[in-house]
């Protein structure tokens, strides 16, 4: 499962370098001026700053989907971003590729990118999201670890194949160094354009916000289907305070409400766990139909949703108050 989980991480990445944009681009534009060693040094620091990077958005991407104004504040620090890289390369358009470089500079410049890259927030928001509701990944935290390593990996790789491509043409069709930073410049400053066009766009031509109406369903609705227990939430009375034990899983058990109120829960192990359920005011009565189970006799407040598309329901056990997120 890990081993699946890196190499969704590394082919996601892959395939997000892949359109160009300010990194790969100012990727090709140090391999022309500065040769392949240079470029190799910016990607290996990007690809480590890209580890970190893609775990923190990860974890914040249910808090930065909810910020109303993200995309707007993304779209103008795009316009900046891309406006001093054209402008930088314009101005450097002529002069000759550098041969005595500072070995740091380039790991420098690579650290500065890979902590100034806003438009991987949006795509890890889409992705990311896509892929754990979708279980093609776990949130765990040793999950995310392997998959933010992955991640790195998407990014090394498909920037490096950018700087040989960049070597290749270079040579290939003997192009000047200014033909190619100019052609750079022109992106950027395209780039930049684009982001003010559809800022201004959107000012004059508001998005409409369409309400459509939401199904209200009962508790039995609410909980029938299958469900992954994905974390458990112990919680402790110390004096007047209470303390909080978050437990994760890195392979969930799987629990199935049934019609006619029976169902199952399938263990990481495979073993398959019967019990019967009654649902009533937010309240789930659950009944074991043998001594060993995930969850214990008793009763549940239910807090979710009451939406056909609801993809999170909260447990809370009234007496030991252990509480039990799942998950579709």
């Amino acid at each position: 499962m890990l081993l699946l989980t890196f190499f969704i991480g590394l082919i996601a990445n892959f395939v997000g370098y892949i359109p160009p944009g300010n990194i790969n681009l100012t990727v090709v534009r140090i391999t022309i001026n500065r040769g392949l060693k240079q470029a190799l040094q910016f990607i290996i620091s990007f690809s480590c700053v890209e580890f970190f990077f893609t775990y923190f958005i990860m974890h914040a991407a249910r808090w930065l989907s909810a910020q109303v104004k993200l995309d707007v504040v993304i779209d103008w620090i795009m316009v900046v971003l891309f406006g001093v890289l054209g402008t930088i390369t314009w101005l450097n358009r002529k002069k000759a590729p550098k041969t005595n470089v500072s070995e740091h500079d380039s790991i420098k410049y690579g650290i500065l990118l890979g902590f100034l890259n806003p438009m991987q927030v949006p795509f890890w928001m889409i992705t990311g999201t896509y892929l754990i509701t979708h279980q093609w990944i776990l949130d765990g935290r040793i999950d995310l670890i392997i998959f933010s390593i992955g991640s790195a990996g998407g990014a090394f790789l498909c920037l490096f194949l950018y700087a040989k491509f960049a070597k290749f043409i270079q040579g290939k069709f003997a192009l000047s160094t200014r033909v190619i930073n100019t052609a750079i410049a022109i992106l950027f400053f395209a780039f930049a354009a684009y982001h003010v066009v559809k800022q201004a766009y959107l000012v004059f031509n508001p998005k409409k916000v369409k309400v459509e109406a939401v199904a209200v369903i009962n508790g039995d609705q609410l909980l029938k289907g299958e469900w992954g227990i994905y974390e458990e939430i112990f919680r402790h009375q110390v004096g007047n305070s209470t303390t909080e034990q978050k437990v994760s899983c890195n392979v969930c058990p799987k629990i199935s409400f049934n019609d006619h109120h029976n169902g199952y829960i399938k263990t990481p192990g495979q073993e398959t766990l019967m019990f019967s359920w009654t649902i009533n005011n937010d309240k789930l009565v659950f009944r074991n139909k043998r001594s060993k189970s995930v969850f214990n006799d008793g009763t549940y407040n239910v807090i979710g949703d009451k939406k056909a598309a609801t993809q999170e329901v909260d447990l809370i056990d009234t007496i030991k108050k252990i509480q039990y997120i799942l998950r579709r």
